[in-house]
């Protein structure tokens, strides 16, 4: 046995890596058809995991806002590129916000990472 646990976990890695792609290859169709008939389980998994709240939490916030942006009060339908409302959320405290389309997600997130400030001066430039 290897002396440490890295060398250990890299050798059977390797060992083991065509066993596990052929065990994916064979499987494919049928994991494929699991997720396609386990949509809201996946979705209400992903939910929990990645914001704390439940599909039904999800739902139940679609309806708050009509089924529209936060922010722009669009729905999905009339955003540009027609995805379901993304869970916005502080990256630090994890609080959810609510639910944005995805061109009012970036842009929080732009916000977020860069500041007020730095946005600011750079419009301010361009009216020169």
């Amino acid at each position: 046995m290897p002396s440490n646990s890295k060398e250990y976990s890299k050798r059977y890695y390797r060992e083991h890596y065509l066993e596990q792609a052929q065990y994916r290859e064979d499987h494919r169709e049928e994991q494929a058809c699991w997720r396609a008939n386990n949509r809201n389980r996946i979705n209400d998994h992903n939910f929990r995991r990645r914001y704390g709240i439940t599909l039904q939490d999800y739902g139940e916030m679609l309806v708050v806002q009509s089924g529209r942006c936060a922010i722009c009060h669009k729905t999905p339908e009339e955003a540009k590129n027609k995805r379901a409302l993304s869970v916005d959320h502080n990256h630090v405290t994890s609080a959810v916000r609510g639910l944005l389309c995805n061109t009012c997600n970036m842009a929080v997130d732009l916000v977020e990472r860069v500041g007020y400030e730095a946005i600011e001066t750079y419009m301010k430039k361009g009216l020169l």
